[in-house]
């Protein structure tokens, strides 16, 4: 059986709408890992994404950071992060990759170096044994 991989962006980095469109088309699961899945905009809401996305979307909140609001400065980077509960969003996240054999994980951060995706993304490498993607 070939790898896993896991893909991740953030959608404040500009090309959120062409990387949710290629994913969506090559069937690729989305997982929300946004402590809060909410947005000023409205495309990003949990709501909307489910709407849009339908069985393909998920939302982990056990991987995402308790401390995000540190990040809506403006600077959408996270210098203090706090998994929620790591070891329960993994299996989570474990149950998608097992049913599709790649996800990609998002939340609004553009930064690939300051935000708490990277952490879950290494932590899933680690732990999972997942190839990681950083579009």
């Amino acid at each position: 059986m070939s790898q896993k991989t896991l893909y991740t962006f953030g959608y404040l980095a500009g090309r959120a709408e062409r990387i949710i469109a290629e994913l969506s088309a090559l069937n690729t699961p989305l997982v929300d890992v946004r402590f809060n899945p909410d947005s000023k905009n409205w495309r990003y809401t949990q709501g909307a994404l489910r709407s849009r996305l339908g069985a393909r979307y998920f939302h982990i909140r056990e991987l995402g950071n308790e401390l995000y609001k540190e990040a809506l400065t403006g600077h959408y980077d996270e210098p203090h992060i706090k998994l929620a509960d790591v070891d329960a969003g993994l299996a989570r996240l474990a149950e998608v990759l097992d049913a599709h054999g790649r996800a990609a994980i998002f939340c609004a951060c553009s930064s690939k170096t300051k935000c708490h995706r990277i952490e879950v993304a290494r932590l899933a490498a680690d732990r999972l044994g997942v190839k990681v993607v950083h579009l």
